[in-house]
């Protein structure tokens, strides 16, 4: 049955004419465009509580939890039906190793988080942990691999640990451990952030590494990996290119990170305390992303006519400073100060965590949702405007154009917020998402 929505709208049809009524209709059974499930995916990493106290509390909490994972955190998740969760990161991803997470949780190591605070994590929370948690969802799961520390060989044997369902040394050791069947995994990150935090590579190096570490993650027992590398930030469109030269299509998909953010240097601003012109510079800073996904897509275009690489924007957001509790006091989310742990200065943009810090969600896998690091915001690339780069044709949209304004303000170090722009994408979930499939039909390679 035909389904139309009927809508009054009131617009001002000129500066003098008088507001009109005007009826909107919506033909809901008649769009031809296609919104793939995977661009409302989720980002879990090891960052403040969204792993440990947010999702998980651990069987023995008094916190109300289905095998450890929090009732509350679980509903909400099922709510959302989240199609894709990537983890466990991020920049956490490059320092984990996976044989630390499984096995009893009694006996397994403890682990310094570098990246996050350098508080210490005891493991409990490992593979079988976010496996399961995936199937409780009925979402795919997005495993980031370890390149950055870790080895073709650690990778390869988690690949196995985790699909393979033969007689063979990994596959046994999992059932050791307690699951006899092997999950199925379809998205296979090799890396994250390769040329920052995830070992300060050059494209060329990263892209014979990819080469190396594709090659032994295998397809088990009907499994399907889909295998994507690490790609670019923001506006570095060599990397690109030098993948696409290099790597070419030994890659399934690429990925590509974009974050606003007024500077990596003190303080990010207030996500709620905030000029006019702070808004419509971030208003602008997001709307860019159109045109920076457009621009990675005709560099893949040049090798890949056919479109059979994916193009995945699987970390976006905002990034601001942590806001205070009710009192100036940091709101308890657990029984325990083994949750109680120390967060890194600037909110996360796109976890889906239990903390008192203001998000503003994005999403993965262009497609999928992400953070940002401390360390490595000299490896970000400058926003283009910083480069002398012409400014878009933006006069019909007043965010783009008060964007151009208050940023030129910036980098000159004169208007609020002064300092390195680089970065990438807020809005709430599912908003300005459609140019990713405008801009290129990648996603539906998926």
């Amino acid at each position: 049955m035909k389904k139309i929505v009927s809508a009054v709208i009131f617009a001002a049809l000129s500066l003098s004419a008088p507001a009109q009524d005007a009826t909107l209709r919506i033909a809901a059974d008649k769009g031809t465009q296609k919104i793939h499930k995977e661009i409302y995916g989720q980002f879990a990493e090891h960052l403040g509580t969204c792993i440990y106290g947010g999702l998980w509390v651990g069987p023995e909490s008094p916190i109300p939890n289905t095998d450890g994972y929090r009732n509350d955190v679980l509903q909400a998740l099922k709510d959302l039906k989240v199609p894709v969760l990537r983890w466990p990161g991020g920049c956490f991803a490059d320092e984990y190793h996976w044989r630390d997470g499984i096995g009893p949780r009694s006996e397994r190591p403890k682990m310094q988080n570098n990246n996050w605070g350098g508080t210490i994590e005891d493991n409990s929370f490992g593979t079988h942990e976010f496996l399961n948690l995936c199937e409780l969802l009925g979402c795919e799961p997005y495993i980031s691999g370890n390149v950055g520390s870790g080895t073709v060989e650690e990778l390869a044997k988690w690949v196995e640990y985790m699909t393979s369902d033969g007689d063979t040394p990994m596959a046994k050791l999992r059932r050791q451990n307690g699951r006899d069947k092997a999950w199925k995994v379809k998205f296979l990150g090799v890396g994250n952030e390769s040329w920052g935090c995830g070992g300060n590579m050059r494209p060329e190096y990263y892209s014979d590494l990819f080469r190396r570490y594709q090659c032994y993650c295998r397809n088990y027992d009907g499994n399907q990996l889909y295998k994507i590398a690490s790609g670019a930030s923001d506006y570095d469109y060599n990397w690109t290119k030098v993948l696409m030269e290099n790597v070419g299509h030994l890659m399934h998909g690429v990925s590509l990170h974009y974050y606003t953010v007024t500077g990596w240097t003190g303080s990010k601003g207030s996500a709620t305390k905030f000029s006019d012109d702070d808004y419509y510079w971030t208003m602008g800073k997001c709307l860019e992303i159109e045109d920076v996904i457009k621009r990675h897509a005709a560099i893949m275009d040049v090798k890949d006519q056919q479109k059979k690489i994916g193009l995945l924007v699987d970390e976006w957001g905002t990034w601001w400073d942590e806001e205070p509790c009710a009192g100036g006091e940091r709101a308890a989310v657990d029984d325990s100060d083994r949750y109680q742990r120390n967060r890194p200065h600037g909110a996360h943009s796109d976890l889906p965590c239990v903390q008192p810090v203001q998000r503003f969600p994005g999403s993965h896998l262009s497609a999928h949702r992400g953070p940002l690091r401390h360390h490595e915001r000299a490896r970000r690339q400058p926003h283009p405007h910083a480069q002398g780069a012409p400014r878009f044709d933006v006069g019909r949209q007043e965010s783009r154009r008060r964007h151009h304004r208050v940023a030129g303000q910036r980098e000159s170090g004169q208007g609020p917020g002064s300092g390195n722009l680089s970065r990438r994408l807020p809005g709430p979930q599912g908003h300005r998402q459609a140019p990713h499939l405008q801009a290129d039909n990648r996603l539906q390679r998926l």
